[in-house]
């Protein structure tokens, strides 16, 4: 489909785009936008854009890395609530007759607390209403009035 002529040149799509399908996945899967491949791919938009409506495995090249972008976001959005473990790895050298040896090489596991931010994106987010933002005129109406029991006995504490 993407080229029309029997002979001629290759279309931009056969050169340029398909034999970096895996490439443009890749990309997208980390988050490089679609002006970004542009730029890297050195196309112009209007191509990009053009080959994205025409040609299926090019549409599902795209779909697949911003599949496994979403996928890595949901993760480590996991990582970010739950909390995670870092090791962390430190050498130290020393010289022995002018050559650098390794001297001590000291491994620790570092806890890593849940990220409060990501805790009430995540319970805002996935909790089905459950936990929900409210904002200054949603709930206003519960705490607008006041029960006139209660405004008595403010004033007469007040005298």
């Amino acid at each position: 489909m993407a080229s029309k002529n029997k002979g001629g040149r290759p279309s931009l799509y056969e050169t340029k785009i398909k034999p970096h399908l895996k490439t443009i996945a890749i990309l997208r899967e980390q988050g490089v936008s679609h002006d970004g491949i542009v730029k890297l791919m050195g196309i112009s938009k209007t191509t990009y854009y053009k080959y994205i409506i025409l040609i299926d495995e090019f549409v599902n090249a795209i779909k697949n890395g911003d599949k496994e972008l979403v996928n890595n976001a949901k993760m480590s959005l996991g990582k970010l609530v739950s909390g995670y473990d870092r090791t962390i790895t430190t050498y130290k050298y020393k010289y022995i007759d002018g050559v650098e040896v390794l001297n001590e090489k000291n491994v620790r596991v570092e806890q890593i607390g849940p990220e409060p931010s990501s805790v009430y994106f995540a319970l805002v987010n996935k909790s089905n209403g459950e936990f929900r933002h409210r904002d200054n005129n949603s709930d206003s109406e519960e705490y607008d009035t006041v029960e006139p029991t209660v405004i008595e006995k403010l004033n007469n504490e007040s005298d």
